[in-house]
């Protein structure tokens, strides 16, 4: 499995500045795949955009001393609880975590400034979790296909929500709108190709977790 700091350095090497500089860091679909988020994040002192998307990651970790960071993406990994947020809560814009093992939504509370929360075919069984997110003010953008709350509540999941959140956008939708058909990603890799054309490529992309 690749070590995060090597991946790092690579990523040096590869654009000739150091990683300190740079205010995207894509180390998305590393191959092999990094398994541990550790102290060598801690040299993305200017970092606003990290994506650690597609790996084999299973906790969140090592995100002190990124003071500048607004989007956070996580998608696509082992990850199975929200944690170690409170570092970057004061700036944190985005968080997409879709295709993970999360069941609970609690922890994302500490990030007041949070817009957007991608959390998309995890393991979100109960709607009092749904209620915690009234305690983010600026939330207007939340994707929770393909968790058990979607699947179970059927034809009624919208208006479930909607009676939560009244103002948020829902899966690409505004809360009053329905679901097209088309909008439902299909299981595994397409999804962004499925979902495209109903909620556009960037809302689709975050629906699969690949970015």
């Amino acid at each position: 499995m690749s070590k995060l700091k090597d991946v790092i350095k690579a990523w040096e090497e590869k654009n000739q500045k150091p990683a300190g500089e740079a205010t995207e860091m894509k180390l998305y679909y590393q191959n092999p795949p990094i398994e541990k988020m550790d102290s060598s994040l801690a040299v993305l002192k200017n970092c606003r955009h990290l994506s650690l998307s597609t790996n084999r990651i299973d906790k969140i970790a090592g995100l002190q001393g990124l003071e500048r960071l607004e989007i956070l993406s996580l998608g696509r990994n082992l990850i199975k609880k929200i944690e170690g947020l409170e570092f970057v809560a004061s700036t944190l814009k985005q968080l997409w975590l879709s295709y993970n093992n999360i069941d609970k939504l609690g922890p994302v509370c500490c990030c007041l400034g949070l817009t957007t929360l991608y959390i998309s075919h995890n393991n979100i069984d109960k709607w009092a979790e749904v209620d915690r997110l009234v305690a983010l003010p600026n939330l207007t953008d939340l994707s929770l296909i393909g968790n058990p709350i979607e699947i179970n509540a059927g034809p009624a999941y919208r208006s479930e929500v909607g009676r939560r959140l009244p103002n948020i956008r829902l899966d690409g939708l505004r809360i009053d709108q329905e679901q097209p058909a088309a909008a439902a990603p299909a299981e595994g890799e397409g999804d962004a190709t499925a979902t495209a054309t109903a909620t556009g490529p960037a809302t689709a992309a975050a629906v699969a977790g690949v970015q």
